[in-house]
């Protein structure tokens, strides 16, 4: 099982950001999504080839993106 970082939990927490509160930017790239979760991008790069992690999606051949909305469901996912 993979879990998301207390410093991601303290971050959204200490921002006064609940999950699925729109803030910023609602489509990320690798290293918006690592800050947001609070781990490293190679972190974010291991769990897609492991099959692990949260969803996301290619915007062309190499592009890899996530949304805000599948990042906060990977939070809540590992909260409980």
């Amino acid at each position: 099982m993979v879990a998301v970082s207390a410093k991601a939990k303290r971050s959204r927490a200490a921002r006064g950001v609940a999950p699925g509160e729109a803030t910023g930017p609602e489509i990320f790239t690798t290293p918006g999504a690592a800050r947001y979760l609070g781990v490293g991008e190679s972190t974010l790069r291991l769990w897609r080839e492991n099959n692990e992690g949260p969803r996301y999606f290619r915007a062309g051949d190499r592009l890899i993106r996530y949304r805000r909305v599948d990042l906060d469901k990977y939070i809540e996912s590992r909260l409980s």
